[in-house]
């Protein structure tokens, strides 16, 4: 398990790409409670990428949005997800009605 030899190396940094998608609930909220254990317990960073912006609203500290290679937003989760200013995360927020309030995920494109 590629984890595994990365604690037994003493990573102090992990990267997660898309690590939870395709799981159902249950399981995701296993394995970020495990990650975020592993994180406070050994001191580590965790980037996750993800698409999900629950997830990313429940496992991090800090949010960055990105369009095209380039971060577009960045702060925490509360406040990139209640006072959106860049377009990419209007439209990531929109993508996802029933999560986030309507007022947040309203988008104009000409």
């Amino acid at each position: 398990m590629p984890l595994s030899r990365a604690l037994a190396a003493d990573a102090k940094i992990l990267i997660f790409d898309e690590c939870l998608s395709g799981l159902d609930l249950p399981v995701q909220a296993q394995i970020v409670k495990l990650l975020k254990d592993l994180r406070d317990l050994l001191d580590l960073t965790c980037i996750f990428i993800l698409h999900d912006l629950r997830l990313a609203s429940a496992v991090a500290d800090e949010v960055a949005v990105m369009h095209a290679g380039r971060i577009v937003e960045l702060g925490s989760p509360s406040e990139v997800f209640s006072h959106p200013r860049a377009l990419q995360t209007r439209l990531l927020l929109g993508s996802m009605p029933g999560v986030f309030p309507a007022s947040q995920r309203a988008v104009t494109v000409q």
